[in-house]
Order: structure tokens, then sequence, then C-alpha cells
């Protein structure tokens, strides 16, 4: 979608401020799907859209503050 504004600032501003609506929770059942994972170094959290953790949360991701691994990153969903 960005690739689309090509340099022109008030399309990207719309297109930057969209939301595809499916990945929004509007029910209580999809607000339990969300998952929040926090580094368990630095603190940093991640907040993937619903059903979007695979493309944002893959195998190798590191933390982006503190270089930690994926395995030191705690689901904060899970009891």
């Amino acid at each position: 979608r960005l690739w689309s504004t090509r340099g022109d600032s008030a399309r990207l501003a719309e297109v930057s401020a969209s939301v595809d609506r499916k990945y929004l929770a509007a029910t209580k059942e999809e607000q339990q799907e969300l998952h929040a994972f926090t580094c368990g170094n630095c603190g940093y959290t991640l907040f993937p859209a619903r059903h979007r953790e695979a493309a944002f949360f893959t195998s190798n991701f590191t933390c982006p503050v503190c270089g930690a691994s994926k395995s030191e990153f705690l689901d904060m969903n899970e009891e």
C-alpha cells in the first residue's frame, strides 16, 4: 500500500491512517485472541495485529531494543 503513494505525502498520510478492518477485534472473543509479547530482558512489548503474529513475530525475530531472541519473549495472554 505504501508503494502506491510514490512521494505523494497526502496519499501517504491517507494510506498510513487507514486500518484493515479484518484485523480489528470487535467482539470479546476476538479481543481474547489478541496477543502481547514482552521481552524478558528489556520489557519491549510487541502488539501484532490479530491473526498476524506469524508475520510480525517470526522464528528469527530479535528484540529491536536489546537484541534478545524470540525465546526470551513472553506471551502476556498466557496464564
